[in-house]
Formats: structure tokens, C-alpha cells, sequence
């Protein structure tokens, strides 16, 4: 079965491009506004490396509770619950997937129009719009997708001195939850996405240890291997649920096989 038969489960569309923004292969309509859900806490991401790279801020300024970092914030190691402000853990002990940091990552960047401006003027991402809320609201185009997975690859030379440290796992020691996929020991992050590591889950087994994304409750995700530089995107409406825990491992398998490796 291939790949693109799987995907029409649950995909509106999807690609495989690489770093110069090379289309490798897609499926599906490229033009159509989708909700991004978490793959926003990308461009969040992205952002917030902008600022660090042209020294407006940097990722050790305080942000968060108390001892917390914007690092932390960014790779969901700041104690924050996952909706609310109240703490589940101290600094730096636990990974603990948490929207509710990313909103205030949102804040620090100036608040929802601000991000969606800066997306649009600094990033090129001209179909995007948001729903309103803080950490997860942004739609876009499958293009524009691309061209946050583009950037993530090493596409953009605002952030080619700063990218090694985000796409690194930032207190690599930590354990904790996937959403949906269970608890890994160690669960590495970086500063915006999941790192693959050692573990096996909704990243095929066969990609690199150091390949990273992101996915969203909408099925949208970004999954990058940086050493063949090309990156697999997504966009969809159908929530998360089952379905994916079943299906992504495979699909993402098949095509790092079939278009990246």
C-alpha cells in the first residue's frame, strides 16, 4: 500500500520538500486554508528564534515560573500544566507538554496579531490567519506549512548560527508524555520541536534520531530529517485520535522511504 493511499484516510494534503523549498512530491489541493493547530507552536517557535538570533532577547531570559526560561517554555520544561497556570512539577524535572506556555510565549511576542503580522512580513507566510487563540490557532495553506518546515531545515540565514541549538534537545534527560503516544524516558525536546531520539513513535522508526517536528490535534505536523534535509508536511481536519496512533508510525515510515532516504 502506498503512501498516498494511506493518507487519503485522513490528509487534505501533503508533501515532501526539501531546504531550497523543492516541492519532492504532494498530494492533494496546496491552496486551501486548514487549521494548523500545535504545528503553530512552529512558527511561535521560529519567531521567538528570530529575536534570540538579532539579540532582542535570549532564551535564558526569564519567562514563566519562577526559574523558568524562555528555553524551558519552548521545550515544555517549565512545570506548566498543559492548560492552566498552576504548576505539575518543578523547573526542568519533568517534560510536560503544556499549551498554556506557548501562550505565554505568545504574549512575550506581542500577542496574537502581532504573531500572525510577523508570520506574513518576516516568515512569508501569506495565507495564515488565526482562530484567535494563543498557542494553537493559526490556519495556513499546505504551502505555507512547507515553508515553515523550509526554514526549519536550515532555509533561512537569519537563524543558520542559532538552528543547531533548537533543533537540539534541551535538557535531554527528561522524561515524559507524547499526547496520544505515551510516556518515553528520555522524551527530548528542542526549542519548538520533538526530537526523534531513541524512541519509537508517531516519527517512523526508520527516520534518524535526529529528526524533529511537530503535529497538531487537526493531524497537520511537520516531521524534518535534517541530514538528508527534506521534510514531510501535512495538513488535515480530522482530529487526532486512534486512527493516528495506528497509522502515522507506518505512514511516516513509508515515506522516508519512498521520498527521503
Amino acid at each position: 500500500m502506498t503512501s498516498d493511499v494511506v493518507s487519503a484516510e485522513w490528509a487534505t494534503a501533503w508533501s515532501v520538500v526539501d531546504r531550497a523549498g523543492r516541492v519532492v512530491h504532494s498530494t492533494g489541493p496546496r491552496d486551501i486554508r486548514i487549521p494548523w493547530t500545535s504545528v503553530s507552536k512552529l512558527t511561535v517557535a521560529l519567531l521567538v528564534g528570530y529575536d534570540v538570533a538579532a539579540g532582542r532577547c535570549a532564551a535564558t531570559d526569564a519567562l514563566g515560573p519562577e526559574g523558568s526560561t524562555i528555553a524551558h517554555l519552548l521545550s515544555h520544561a517549565s512545570g506548566l500544566g498543559p492548560d492552566a497556570s498552576a504548576l505539575r512539577s518543578g523547573v526542568g524535572r519533568k517534560r510536560i507538554y503544556t499549551s498554556f506556555g506557548y501562550e505565554l510565549l505568545v504574549a512575550f511576542l506581542g500577542g496574537v496579531e502581532n504573531v500572525v503580522g510577523r508570520a506574513k512580513n518576516e516568515l512569508g507566510l501569506t495565507s495564515v490567519v488565526s482562530d484567535g487563540s494563543l498557542a494553537g490557532g493559526l490556519m495556513g495553506t499546505l504551502e505555507d506549512v512547507e515553508e515553515v518546515a523550509r526554514r526549519w531545515l536550515g532555509g533561512d540565514p537569519v537563524l543558520s548560527g542559532y538552528l543547531p541549538t533548537m533543533t537540539a534537545p534541551f535538557l535531554p534527560e527528561l522524561d515524559g508524555v507524547v499526547p496520544g503516544f505515551g510516556r518515553f524516558d528520555p522524551c527530548p525536546w528542542g526549542l519548538g520541536p520533538q526530537i526523534h531520539g531513541t524512541g519509537g513513535h508517531w516519527m517512523g522508526a526508520n527516520w534518524p534520531a535526529t529528526s524533529f517536528g511537530h503535529f497538531g490535534q487537526s493531524g497537520s505536523m511537520v516531521l524534518a530529517d535534517p541530514e538528508h534535509h527534506r521534510a514531510l508536511v501535512a495538513v488535515s481536519d480530522r482530529g487526532f485520535g486512534s486512527w493516528a496512533v495506528a497509522t502515522w508510525p507506518t505512514w511516516t515510515s513509508a515515506c522516508h522511504k519512498e521520498f527521503i532516504a
